[in-house]
């Protein structure tokens, strides 16, 4: 229980900080390393997060060919940081401004 208390504070102080600056919403190095004291005190909580962004390949929505399977969390990731489709990159800034007030 103390750890789930420790997670909630680690996304309260990272809300703040998305708050006052909405850039850190896409900077993938400040997303990524919001849990590290966790990761740190619980080794396997660092090993699931390898696992989920690294090693798990999951089939997208509306397949289940085991063709289509892919590394889901790790494309939707590059795919935040990374706009090029045109809609996506049409809603960027919306999703910036979105995230700021979400964090408050």
């Amino acid at each position: 229980m103390i750890d789930m208390l420790k997670a909630l504070d680690l996304m309260d102080v990272a809300f703040a900080n998305i708050a006052k600056d909405e850039d850190l919403w896409l900077d993938e190095d400040f997303m990524m390393a919001i849990f590290d004291l966790l990761v740190d005190k619980i080794p396997q909580f660092g090993e699931c997060l390898i696992f989920m962004f690294d090693k798990k390949k999951s089939s997208p929505v509306g397949s289940r060919c085991v063709n289509d399977k892919a590394f889901l969390f790790s494309l939707s990731k590059t795919k935040l940081r990374f706009p090029t489709q045109n809609d996506i990159v049409q809603s960027h800034s919306c999703a910036i401004l979105i995230s700021a007030i979400a964090a408050l």
